[in-house]
């Protein structure tokens, strides 16, 4: 006898699942924003990049996931480089 097959298409046909999804697609997306900003903001205040690869740390100490802190770096270096870009000031650089 052979097992019914779930595929993507059926669970997604439900329309509770679809916003299940959605809202923890949405949830992961602000944690890892938070989590840039928490950089950003330890790196802005003291200008220390030590600090701020602390932070990097216990974001993978919280966490235990790699990926949350390479992601963060990431995504604060893409930030960084449109704001030098945007003002001039490459001494940040």
């Amino acid at each position: 006898m052979e097992a019914d097959r779930t595929t993507f298409r059926a669970v997604f046909a439900v329309r509770e699942f679809r916003a299940l999804w959605a809202a923890e697609a949405l949830s992961q997306a602000g944690d890892q924003v938070a989590r840039v900003a928490l950089a950003v903001l330890v790196y802005g205040a003291t200008e220390s990049a030590a600090l701020a690869g602390l932070t990097y740390a216990l974001l993978y100490v919280r966490t235990g996931k790699l990926w949350t802190p390479v992601i963060a770096h990431v995504v604060a270096n893409g930030a960084l480089c449109l704001w030098v870009a945007a003002t001039g000031r490459w001494a940040l650089w």
